[in-house]
């Protein structure tokens, strides 16, 4: 299988200011989003894409925002950076209850392991 990202380090074309009458859907999620099993025609924000396409009516771009070990903390602090620059009309969360859940929002999960490269939130004082 090959594997590409763009200068975002998504998986997928680059992404350029968004087309007049073209509907973007960000498609965020982990290692099952992003696809690390198959190629990036098969990932599922691939597959919806074509399903919409197949639809017919507005056209549609599905930016695959996968990444592998996110949990949803970090998947929302991805959408924060991302969101103006995709300027998405729809976003899709990739969620898998085999490893989403245990996952903790607030601090790296013992049961997974630090990543140096995952955000991670952090408690100041109450917040």
């Amino acid at each position: 299988m090959h594997i590409t990202t763009n200068s975002l380090g998504l998986r997928g074309p680059e992404i350029g200011p968004k087309p007049a009458g073209v509907r973007r859907v960000l498609a965020l999620g982990d290692s099952f989003t992003f696809g690390h099993a198959v190629e990036a025609s098969e990932a599922w924000p691939a597959v919806l894409q074509e399903l919409l396409a197949a639809r017919g009516g507005p056209r549609y771009e599905v930016v695959n925002a996968g990444i592998g070990g996110y949990g949803t903390g970090q998947q929302l602090l991805l959408y924060d950076e991302l969101q103006s620059r995709v300027e998405p009309d729809l976003v899709v969360l990739g969620f898998a209850v085999v490893n989403d859940v245990p996952r903790q929002p607030l601090r790296r999960g013992r049961r997974y392991g630090a990543k140096a490269d995952t955000p991670c939130f952090r408690l100041e004082g109450s917040r």
